[in-house]
């Protein structure tokens, strides 16, 4: 849950990685933030999940088996709108500016660079929020 301007609002994230540590991570910090969240293995799960559900940021991390976050993203910006405008953050060990500017221009709204602290995720989160 979000809160804008005193009125609490439903937001749900969609965690993307094939790490379950990583995802444990940042289920842990959602959760105690009572951030609502799903989760997804693969970049297949993740276009499934936004095509099945209703999600306002995706955190995807990009090197995953089956499709990987570049796919996943394509194949999301490719949705029907709203769907197709989901806000979609990189989650990612590379820090390669020149790679980062490629992402963006392939659909992806913002980097997250790992390790990441508590902070930074919240940020990221109250950004799209």
């Amino acid at each position: 849950m979000m809160e804008k301007s005193g009125v609490v609002m439903a937001f749900r994230v969609l965690v993307v990685d094939d790490d379950q540590e990583n995802r444990m991570i940042i289920g842990e910090i959602l959760e105690f933030n009572q951030v609502d969240y799903t989760m997804a293995e693969n970049g297949q799960q993740a276009v499934d999940m936004v095509a099945a559900g209703d999600h306002q940021l995706v955190l995807m991390d990009i090197m995953m088996p089956v499709l990987d976050g570049l796919q996943a993203t394509a194949q999301i910006r490719a949705m029907a709108a709203p769907k197709s405008a989901i806000p979609i953050v990189a989650v990612t060990a590379r820090r390669d500016l020149k790679a980062q500017a490629q992402w963006s221009q392939q659909g992806l709204d913002g980097f997250l660079s790992k390790p990441f602290t508590e902070d930074n995720l919240l940020k990221l989160i109250a950004k799209y929020g």
